[in-house]
């Protein structure tokens, strides 16, 4: 008869460094994953659909596709985490992303940094919702969710004052699901 030990993996809860690396790939290597598939999808669109009509895609289709997958792509291997680690990392790496974004508005097209603050925590939120999904095994489903949410911000950000309206009701909404899925998570071993 054999002697079965169990072997337990230890809880793994990301240190400062861990978590700055989170948040410098969200800043640097997601954006620049995502430029360049943007500049890859900008030239098919342009190829495929002449016009103005090939910008408009881009931002509402291609754009929020592209961004919510390598902002969450890292934490799709992961092991040993607890969800509430996993929504955190996620958080952390939109945030980065969304500062990148922040600091290209405001430097290079003048926006005002009041407009595109709010932005810049969209994009932590909706990729918190997304790691949600990770940790519970729905990436699919929670993936789709960012994707409606960052495409309707999209969309009503090209309608011009229309999105003061609707797009900081989205962003509110956003806001509101990426801190009840960081409560509903638990703070044990991810399965």
């Amino acid at each position: 008869m054999e002697n079965k030990q169990s072997t337990t993996i230890p809880l793994h809860h990301p240190g400062t460094l861990e978590m700055s690396s989170f948040f410098v790939q969200g800043l640097i290597v997601s954006v620049a994953i995502s430029a360049f598939l943007e500049t890859l999808a900008k030239n098919y669109v342009a190829f495929a659909i002449p016009g103005d009509l090939d910008y408009i895609i881009l931002v509402t289709a291609f754009a929020p596709v592209i961004e919510e997958f390598t902002k969450v792509f890292p934490l799709l291997n992961r092991h040993a985490e607890t969800e509430k680690s996993i929504v955190k990392l996620g958080f952390l790496s939109g945030l980065g992303f969304g500062l990148a974004e922040l600091l290209v508005y405001v430097f290079f097209f003048s926006a005002p940094v009041a407009v595109r603050l709010p932005e810049t925590f969209f994009h932590a939120a909706n990729t918190s919702l997304v790691a949600y999904g990770v940790a519970k095994h729905k990436f699919l489903k929670y993936y789709g969710i960012a994707i409606f949410f960052h495409f309707a911000s999209n969309a009503l950000t090209l309608a011009g004052d229309i999105w003061f309206i609707g797009g900081i009701g989205i962003i509110a909404l956003v806001y509101y699901l990426a801190y009840a899925a960081y409560n509903k998570s638990s703070d044990s071993f991810l399965e």
